[in-house]
């Protein structure tokens, strides 16, 4: 009890004292957070929106890296072929078509953890630099009542524009649902494919 009353008595002591140092480092305009904003806001500020005439689409397969127990993938390969810096969503929507460019019924799996998810910042692409995703899904038909889709390309939609590949990919998905794929966000290359 004696150390109830002594707390009680020496707390506003200390709130009064705390206050003036948290008023003054809360209006401080040398605080981290407003410290580095303008330094990210000018690197986005140099780059304008990517566009199909400036991004080729490749895909690589990691030399089987992606197969094994009836799974497949590729890495999805955006280089910059332009001049400028320019930016594009961490993760477009790939569309999946066959040979007559007719849509096919492929959609990407929702991701693990938090829903809706965090917010993915778009992704600033350097001239001549390179951007990767991880892109995975189910190639054997092991589901009961199973399909499967061979789509003939693959395509990005960036902006108000696209750019596509060829694919050869096999994905296959359980009766009833689209087949579906998986897709890590585009990230810098660590190493040029």
């Amino acid at each position: 009890m004696a150390l109830r009353n002594r707390f009680t008595r020496s707390f506003p002591t200390v709130l009064a004292a705390s206050l003036p140092l948290l008023a003054i480092s809360a209006c401080s305009p040398h605080s981290p957070a407003t410290a580095t904003t303008p330094v990210a806001v000018s690197v986005s500020a140099q780059a304008g929106p990517c566009s199909a005439t400036q991004l080729a689409l490749g895909l690589d397969g990691g030399d089987g890296r992606f197969n094994g127990m009836s799974h497949s993938g590729t890495m999805l390969v955006l280089r910059n072929h332009g001049k400028a810096p320019c930016t594009m969503p961490a993760r477009p929507l790939p569309q999946f078509t066959d040979s007559g460019r007719q849509p096919l019924d492929i959609v990407m799996q929702a991701p693990v953890g938090m829903h809706p998810g965090p917010v993915l910042l778009p992704v600033v692409v350097p001239p001549g630099a390179t951007v990767t995703s991880d892109m995975r899904w189910v190639s054997g038909n092991v589901y009961d009542h199973g399909h499967c889709e061979s789509p003939a390309f693959i395509t990005l939609k960036i902006g108000k524009e696209a750019v596509s590949s060829a694919f050869s990919g096999h994905l296959c998905g359980a009766g009833g649902k689209p087949s579906s794929y998986s897709m890590t966000p585009f990230r810098a290359a660590t190493t040029h494919p």
